[in-house]
């Protein structure tokens, strides 16, 4: 899994060429949106998120369900694609904060595709209501 808390982490994202563009840019785009809601006026290359509100990709071996299973701190799971990259991108609260964990679509164990497919399911019917 990778930790992503300051522009710098993103950066090295990109030098590393191992995700897609679409979903750096897209992890970079919920880190600038973070970064402007902050009351402070910090400059961008000393901006650092703390642990609690950092942004996580999981990768290929990861325990998924360990992390995202728990129902009361789980928020939400979308499936998002983005120039035909399909992702993942969910939310645990923590405390006051909104940790946003990110996975590529069809890059974990059967079990664990099948149960981030039911709660992209689920998270759609709830928006019905």
């Amino acid at each position: 899994m990778k930790i992503i808390q300051c522009i710098s982490d993103i950066e090295y994202l990109k030098s590393e060429n191992k995700l897609p563009k679409p979903l750096i840019n897209e992890i970079e785009q919920d880190l600038l949106a973070i970064y402007e809601a902050e009351p402070d006026d910090v400059y961008l290359l000393n901006f650092r998120l703390p642990l609690v509100q950092a942004l996580f990709i999981f990768e290929a071996g990861d325990n998924v369900l360990a992390i995202l299973n728990d129902p009361f701190t789980r928020e939400y799971v979308e499936e998002i694609t983005v120039d035909d990259v399909k992702y993942y991108r969910c939310g645990l609260r923590k405390g006051l904060s909104m940790q946003l964990y990110y996975s590529l679509k069809n890059i974990h164990n059967e079990e664990t595709e099948e149960w981030l497919s039911e709660q992209v399911v689920w998270n759609e019917g709830i928006s019905d209501l």
